[in-house]
């Protein structure tokens, strides 16, 4: 019996008063069958693998979602560029768009350049119609943003002065680390810093990564 529970391993979201049931089922008060013993065992463990199909599935789920995201890919800083239905940048962004610091790249069918900025933590959005993001209307629409960041507690670090409004419309470029492994312990090794989680759990709210904020459907209007 001693070995049958050695193999007993938690699954990730497994909440206090289960584990409690487990281990009354291992030391119970009054003494058990051993045939029903290892009948309530054979059931916990199938529950077990249950919510860790759960639980896998959901991380499946979301890791589609976000597996085009090009700075996890290739493990930089992520640029996401979040439009506000106001001219504050308040409560939730209804569409974003990532940028690659740098260079010109593409962004759902859209193409989008982005470098830094004439001052410290900015950046310049410049949109574009093909992979040298060439665009007409280049100058007119190109945009300077302060570049905001995230606290260990998700608050965001220049708030406001990150805001830029245009129309009454509010866009905001926020920089972090997108973190594959939210759910680890922080103690592991490769787990991510506070920082990112909370940079990841803001991310997760856009709807996507590509859409044309930049203004690439306009290069080639008239100015």
């Amino acid at each position: 019996f001693s070995v049958l529970t050695q193999h007993i391993e938690e699954p990730p979201g497994a909440d206090d008063r289960r584990k409690a049931a487990l281990i009354g089922l291992m030391r119970p008060s009054v003494p058990l069958p051993l045939p029903l013993l290892l009948l309530l065992l054979i059931v916990a463990q199938l529950a077990d693998a249950a919510l860790l199909r759960k639980v896998n599935d959901t991380r499946k789920g979301n890791s589609t979602k976000y597996s085009g995201l090009n700075c996890d890919v290739y493990n930089r800083d992520c640029y996401i560029l979040m439009h506000y239905s106001n001219g504050f940048c308040g409560g939730t962004f209804s569409a974003c768009q990532e940028l690659t610091l740098g260079r010109c790249s593409l962004s759902g069918s859209q193409y989008v350049h982005a470098e830094a900025g004439s001052s410290s933590d900015t950046v310049v959005v410049r949109p574009g119609t093909d992979e040298d993001c060439t665009c007409s209307n280049g100058d007119v629409l190109k945009a300077e943003f302060k570049v905001d960041s995230l606290d260990h507690l998700g608050n965001l670090v220049v708030g406001q002065g990150s805001c830029a409004t245009s129309h009454g419309i509010g866009n905001r470029v926020l920089r972090g680390r997108w973190c594959d492994n939210m759910h680890a312990d922080m103690m592991a090794s490769g787990a991510c810093s506070l920082v990112d989680v909370e940079f990841t759990k803001m991310v997760q709210q856009c709807p996507s990564f590509d859409a044309d904020l930049a203004g690439a459907s306009s290069c080639n209007g008239y100015r």
